[in-house]
């Protein structure tokens, strides 16, 4: 089970990186423009995308933190299964 969610866990992060490769290419056109007179910088779109971008990240990390209890509650019922078999175990052997 473990190791399904650690997949899934990979699996989501490198379809987010080949997504935002794209989007970056994107955002490159958006802020800088050329014109007759010259290249054109648009900082407010610029500052813009970065607060995007930081947002994005916090809800990433928060995801995350979310995916890592959930890894720990699995994880804590495994040892509970493994305990409540061994203890059956003992108990049809004793019998």
């Amino acid at each position: 089970m473990k190791k399904v969610v650690l997949t899934l866990a990979l699996v989501c992060a490198a379809t987010m990186g080949f997504a935002q490769s794209d989007n970056d290419q994107d955002a490159k056109n958006t802020f800088i423009q050329s014109t007759a007179n010259g290249t054109v910088y648009d900082f407010n779109a610029a500052a813009a995308k970065i607060q995007e971008l930081n947002q994005s990240i916090e809800n990433h990390k928060a995801g995350i933190e979310k995916d890592k209890a959930e890894i720990v509650a699995i994880n804590e019922q495994m040892k509970q299964a493994k305990e409540t078999l061994k203890n059956a175990t003992k108990v049809i052997i004793a019998q």
